[in-house]
């Protein structure tokens, strides 16, 4: 897909698609993984989460579906 066609996906600016990218490219699934910072605790539990960095090191062709799913899961 291309940035333009991702960013539609992700809802977001394609520089920001771009950025996400050279961060895997540069350390793979680690590297997209957010710092330590306060705020709203993550809406997934342990188990969730694991399950997204998995569906993350597979490739999918509905990485959204998936994170949507999880999601609706812990609702």
């Amino acid at each position: 897909m291309s940035l333009e066609q991702l960013s539609l996906v992700f809802e977001c600016h394609r520089d920001t698609v771009s950025g996400w990218l050279d961060d895997w490219q540069a350390g793979g699934a680690a590297a997209l993984a957010d710092a330590a910072k306060s705020g709203r605790p993550c809406s997934l539990d342990e188990t969730a989460q694991k399950q997204v960095l998995h569906a993350v090191a597979t490739p999918t062709p509905n990485f959204k579906g998936v994170v949507m799913d999880e999601l609706k899961k812990g609702a």
